[in-house]
C-alpha cells in the first residue's frame, strides 16, 4: 500500500496524461467534423477529471502528517483505473493523429470529414473514466487520510463490480428464482448438473489475493481471446501454482460480458474428483448453465 507522498507523486504523473488527452482530443474537436460535439464533451470531462485529481493530490499534502491505519485489503483502484484508461486513450488518439497527418490521396477536406476513431469504442473508455472520477469525488470530500484511502479503495471481492455487473446478477437471480419456483424446470437441471462448478469457483475469487490477475487480463493475448479472435487460451504452470485463482480471475472477467445474447458458461476439472472428469458431467453443466 503507498503512502501519501507516493499517491501525490502517482497523481502528477496521471495529470501529465490527463494534458496530453486533453489537447488532443480538441485538437480533434476542431478536426474531425462528424465528431466534433462529442470530442468537446470528451475533452470537458477530461479536464474536469484533471481538477478531480488535482485537488485531491493537494487534501492528500495537506494531510499527510496524518497518522492512519489502512486495511491491508484495501487497494488503490480508482487511481489505478484512470491511469490505465487516460494511457488506453492517449495511445489511440496518437495513432488517430498520425493517421489524419500523414500524407494520402485523400484531400484535408475529406480527412476532416470523418472521425478516424472508433466512437463506441472511446465512449466505453470515458464511461469508465466518469465511474473513476465519482468515486475520487467522493475522496475529496472525505477529512482524513484514512477517509480518503477508504474512498478510493475497493475490497477485493468486489474489485470487478459496475453498475452493469450488478445489474446482470440482480437480473441472473431473478432468472434463477424463477427456474427454482418451476418444479419441473428444477428437476431438468439438477438431472443435467451432476457436477456442479459453482462452488469451485467460489473458492477461487476467495483464494484469492489482492492484486492478483489485473496483470493477466490486461495481456494481449487475453484481449484476442475474450474479444474471439483466438480459440482458446492456455495458461501452464506447475502444481499449486495457483492457475485455478488465475482461472476464477479470467471466469470473472468473462462472466461480466454476458449478456441476454452472450451465454457464458464455465466448468472446473478437479483431479481429486472423479465426477468432474466425465464428459457427460461437464457437457451437463455446461447445458445447465446455458438453460440459465
Amino acid at each position: 500500500m503507498a503512502d501519501p507522498l507516493s499517491i501525490s507523486a502517482s497523481i502528477a504523473g496521471i495529470i501529465a496524461h490527463v494534458d496530453m488527452v486533453f489537447v488532443r482530443l480538441v485538437k480533434y474537436s476542431k478536426s474531425a467534423i462528424n465528431a466534433a460535439d462529442e470530442a468537446k464533451a470528451w475533452a470537458a470531462e477530461v479536464n474536469s477529471v484533471g481538477g478531480t485529481l488535482s485537488s485531491l493530490s493537494r487534501l492528500i499534502r495537506a494531510l499527510e502528517d496524518e497518522p492512519f491505519q489502512l486495511d491491508p485489503a484495501l487497494r488503490m483502484y480508482h487511481i489505478d483505473g484512470c491511469q490505465q484508461v487516460l494511457v488506453k486513450l492517449n495511445t489511440l488518439l496518437r495513432k488517430a493523429e498520425k493517421d489524419l497527418e500523414s500524407p494520402s490521396h485523400f484531400t484535408s477536406l475529406q480527412r476532416k470529414l470523418k472521425w478516424p476513431l472508433s466512437t463506441d469504442h472511446i465512449k466505453d473508455l470515458m464511461s469508465e473514466l466518469s465511474r473513476h472520477k465519482e468515486s475520487i469525488m467522493l475522496a475529496v470530500s472525505a477529512d482524513s487520510i484514512d477517509g480518503i484511502y477508504r474512498c478510493l479503495a475497493l475490497a477485493t471481492s468486489i474489485q470487478a463490480a459496475t453498475s452493469k455487473i450488478l445489474t446482470e446478477v440482480r437480473d441472473t437471480k431473478r432468472i434463477t428464482v424463477r427456474i427454482q419456483e418451476d418444479s419441473e424446470r428444477q428437476r431438468v437441471l439438477d438431472f443435467f448438473l451432476k457436477a456442479n462448478p459453482q462452488h469451485r469457483y467460489a473458492t477461487s475469487l476467495r483464494l484469492r489475493q489482492p492484486l492478483t490477475g489485473p496483470w493477466l487480463l490486461r495481456l494481449p493475448a487475453f484481449q484476442r481471446w475474450v474479444d474471439g479472435h483466438e480459440s482458446r487460451l492456455w495458461l501452464t504452470g506447475i502444481p499449486r501454482a495457483g492457475k485455478t485463482v488465475l482461472a476464477g480471475s479470467v471466469i470473472e472477467a468473462v462472466l461480466a460480458k454476458g449478456s441476454e445474447n452472450v451465454a457464458v458458461a464455465f466448468f472446473f476439472c478437479d483431479y481429486k474428483d472423479d465426477q468432474t472428469h466425465q464428459p457427460v458431467n461437464i457437457l451437463g453443466a455446461l447445458a445447465s448453465q446455458l438453460a440459465l
